[in-house]
């Protein structure tokens, strides 16, 4: 790590020093894990209801099929 903010090389030291202790105090932090969560049923239902609303759509837009 290099700090060329002040003058003095005492000041550098200083500012490098405080810096060196927050980015090791960062790392030895524990990082919490995500909790892993469940698609509610309804978001679910919404979606097939969705789906099922647009192929709808897309066959009303086919030609009509000739049946003989």
């Amino acid at each position: 790590m290099v700090v060329s903010k002040f003058r003095t090389q005492a000041a550098n030291r200083r500012v490098l020093l405080e810096r060196f202790v927050d980015v090791v105090s960062e790392a030895l932090t524990e990082k919490t894990t995500r909790k892993k969560t469940r698609t509610p049923k309804s978001v679910k239902r919404k979606s097939a209801n969705e789906k099922r609303h647009k192929n709808c759509l897309k066959d009303s837009r086919k030609p009509p099929t000739r049946d003989d």
